[in-house]
Parts: C-alpha cells; structure tokens; sequence
C-alpha cells in the first residue's frame, strides 16, 4: 500500500501548470506514449532522445499541443520542450535535467523509458541457478 498520495486525473487537470515530467526515449515506442498520456492528464512534457530523433520530437510537439486542446485543458506559456540527450553519459544527462528546469521551471517526475547508466569497475555478481526438487 502506497503511503504518497497519487493524483487522479482529475487533480491533474486542474493544476497543468503545477507538474512537469521529463520521459527519456520518448520520440516513440512506449516513451512517446508515456508522453501523450501525461500531457492529457496536464502535465507540462520535457521529451527527451537521441540527436538522431530530433525530427520526431518536434512531431511529438505538434501532438502534444493537439491533444491538450483536445482535452480542454487550460493554455499554459510552456508546455513542452524537446531536449537531445545521450543518457548513457552522465553529463549529458545532468545537462537534459537542467535544460528542463529551466524551461519548464520545475521537475516534478521522471519517466526513465530509455536509461542506460554505467557502473564503472563493477563485475556483475555470479549466480548459479539450481534447479527445485
């Protein structure tokens, strides 16, 4: 049982402007429709990928501001931005969080579709399965 209130919909849609989300991987796959859910439910979007997948992140854009009007949910003056990023590197990662908060202001949640984070001088631990009699 969950001890952090979670909001509805509804709560969501009454605050747009009050969250914003950052999702990696987001210009498709499961990361662009994590992005589309929560801009329905009112949340500003940073949308996160590959320099590769630029053009599809503006895309993405075009969607998310169709389907906030769709969902009448109130005009905000930022409600998404396009950051490329590689987040197998730590500075680029660090940039991505900054460039966010400084254009949506805040950074409530992360949505990690794609994050690769390399452990350095760390052997994975050896296991060995035994079967059950």
């Amino acid at each position: 049982m969950s001890t952090f209130p979670v909001p509805t919909s509804h709560e969501a849609r009454e605050a747009p402007a009050a969250r914003v989300a950052l999702v990696t991987g987001a210009a498709q796959g499961i990361g662009r429709g994590i992005v589309l859910r929560l801009a329905r439910d009112g949340y500003r979007v940073a949308a996160a990928d590959l320099p590769q997948q630029l053009s599809k992140l503006h895309e993405l854009e075009q969607e998310v501001i169709s389907c906030r009007s769709a969902a009448s949910l109130p005009a905000c003056e930022k409600v998404f931005v396009a950051i490329t990023a590689d987040v197998s590197v730590e500075d680029a990662v660090k940039a991505m969080v900054a460039k966010c908060v400084e254009v949506l202001g805040r950074l409530d949640v992360v949505s990690p579709s794609r994050f690769l984070v390399p452990v350095p001088n760390h052997d994975p631990p050896q296991t060995t399965l035994t079967p059950c009699a």
